[in-house]
């Protein structure tokens, strides 16, 4: 199975600290935001990655080198966007059956048998008539603090309805994870263009084809959102709370990935090797 790594984007929602580096890049508990993505798509089952570049892309490639992440580049002098850099790396693909994408900034505290979980959903994929497959975490009437863009989608047949905001009813609503499967055979009838993959790609197909997309649940904990500042520092506290509480960090992923990486062994508090980059990130005011 291969995977392809979107991180080509400009990050500007976290500038100055994306000026001279890709966003996917700085750094979330001491460790770059792609060696979470590269790891958790390892953890998946994924033999081959692949991400795109384009802003500051020497950043990525000397993240790859330092933590010797196997990697195969393609960069984009000109931004394609999501569904351009897909297409473009076409050469990487186009032999396989499926193509796992994720976002390189996407991050979400999950257990470990999560990797078991995206298999079987996988296998119920590959025999659907469904060309792409998103993943979401389902979103709950209770909760407080909703995103605002959802993915609406009904729970019997698993067809992506629509885009919008919270409703309560019979359509379920699912907060997208940045994680996608497509089928390869469905981006090979795409022409190389600068694209988005849901906008330009999906949801016009979608009108012509409405079982063309299956939505699938992960049982992820919760979701961060690092895009913004504010989101750095909502991430930090959420992990500190999940940390000190004990509750799912001694059988989660993110401890594995830690360990490895920051050569912690058996950390079982909130005590990872934050950068200075990262604190400047934390108590920048925007």
């Amino acid at each position: 199975m291969k995977a392809f790594i979107l991180a080509a984007g400009l990050g500007t929602r976290l500038k100055p600290f994306t000026n001279f580096q890709a966003k996917p890049t700085l750094d979330f508990l001491g460790l770059p935001q792609i060696l979470y993505a590269y790891a958790f798509l390892k953890h998946l089952g994924v033999q081959e990655v692949a991400a795109n570049t384009h802003h500051a892309p020497q950043s990525v490639l000397d993240i790859l080198t330092v933590h010797k992440l196997d990697v195969q580049i393609f960069h984009e002098p000109k931004l394609l966007s999501s569904g351009g850099g897909l297409v473009q790396a076409r050469d990487f693909w186009q032999d396989d059956e499926l193509l796992v994408v994720l976002n390189g900034d996407s991050y979400f505290y999950e257990p470990l048998d999560l990797n078991l979980d995206f298999q079987k959903k996988l296998i119920d994929f590959k025999k659907s008539n469904s060309e792409v497959c998103f993943f979401v975490q389902k979103v709950k009437e209770s909760w407080e603090d909703k995103p605002p863009s959802l993915m609406r989608y009904d729970e019997e047949s698993k067809n992506f309805l629509s885009k919008g905001p919270f409703t309560s009813g019979k359509e379920a609503c699912g907060h997208y994870l940045g994680l996608a499967v497509f089928k390869t055979s469905y981006l090979k009838r795409k022409k190389e263009s600068v694209a988005h993959i849901l906008n330009d790609y999906v949801l016009p197909d979608l009108e012509r084809n409405p079982s063309l997309v299956q939505i699938e649940e992960l049982n992820v904990n919760f979701t961060l959102e690092l895009g913004t500042f504010e989101g750095y520092r909502k991430a930090h506290k959420k992990m500190k709370a999940e940390f000190e509480s004990g509750k799912s960090y001694k059988g989660s992923f993110l401890k594995t990935v830690l360990n490895e990486y920051q050569n912690t062994k058996d950390m079982n508090s909130f005590a990872p090797e934050v950068s200075d980059q990262e604190k400047l990130i934390l108590e920048y005011k925007n």
